[in-house]
């Protein structure tokens, strides 16, 4: 005798599995629109943490900018300082050379044979400008610039005759050299 089931089985059967394929799939595409939720969230909470550390750092930048400006203009009036003392120590060492240099050229001078016009003083040479009774008078003079420790050379530039009432005179320029260090 052949049985026959007339219940729906089978079809129950497969009702039940794609109900089931059915909640699994549910099941997984909540599950994954959970994760992109939670990860949304996640690089959402990360972004605003990093703009908020971008703010902080642009902030400090911006006062180490402003410290870095004033310590800039500090180290610019620091060399203008630097530069007016080297001026002032300069001067301060070379104040008395002038009272110096004339004090030795009294001793230079022949007596009564030669006056000095004119001493120019510049930082490498001294020019002395005067009138003499002879052309000796002005060699002497030389020699005994030439014995001084302040000066390398002397060299005579001009030497001419010249009247001075009714006294014929030498009318004479000298530039005389300094030595490194006087």
């Amino acid at each position: 005798m052949i049985k026959i089931n007339l219940l729906p089985y089978r079809e129950k059967k497969q009702k039940a599995g794609v109900q089931q394929q059915v909640v699994i799939i549910a099941a997984a595409l909540i599950l994954c629109l959970g994760v992109m939720v939670l990860l949304y969230f996640s690089e959402r909470s990360a972004t605003v943490d990093l703009r908020q550390k971008v703010k902080a750092a642009d902030a400090k930048l911006a006062s180490l900018s402003k410290i870095a400006g004033e310590i800039g203009k500090v180290k610019a009036d620091k060399d203008v300082l630097e530069k007016k003392i080297a001026i002032i120590k300069n001067l301060e060492a070379n104040r008395l050379k002038p009272v110096i240099l004339l004090d030795d050229f009294t001793g230079f001078i022949p007596v009564g044979q030669l006056w000095l016009t004119s001493l120019n003083l510049s930082e490498n040479e001294c020019r002395v400008e005067g009138l003499a009774r002879d052309n000796s008078s002005i060699a002497q003079f030389m020699k005994n610039i030439e014995k001084s420790s302040y000066f390398k050379s002397v060299d005579l530039i001009a030497s001419k005759q010249s009247l001075l009432g009714t006294n014929k005179l030498q009318a004479f320029t000298i530039s005389c050299s300094f030595k490194k260090g006087s």
